[in-house]
């Protein structure tokens, strides 16, 4: 299911937007994790931001590639974080 927060049997909830996925597992209820589409990027929250690192390899060497975070996996980071920021965790 996509644009909808679901929650599992075990508590853990997980929301699906573009292939993108946002997941706050049940045993770190205050912590978001990303899935990017694209294994070559790593994005990951913070207290300060959301850091974002994305490279491809030709074989011998690396570069950085650029990605897109859609709008509405950033309204839904932003939103968790507001709360968090709101409760003070």
């Amino acid at each position: 299911m996509e644009n909808e927060w679901i929650t599992s049997d075990t508590g853990t909830r997980t929301f699906r937007h573009a292939r993108w996925e946002l997941t706050v597992f049940a045993h770190c209820p205050h912590q978001i994790t990303v899935t990017a589409p694209n294994s070559e990027v790593d994005v990951e929250v913070t207290p300060d931001g959301i850091e974002c690192f994305g490279e491809s390899s030709s074989g011998y060497s690396f570069s950085g590639i650029r990605f897109t975070i859609p709008w509405r996996i950033l309204a839904e980071i932003s939103a968790f974080q507001a709360v968090q920021s709101s409760t003070g965790k």
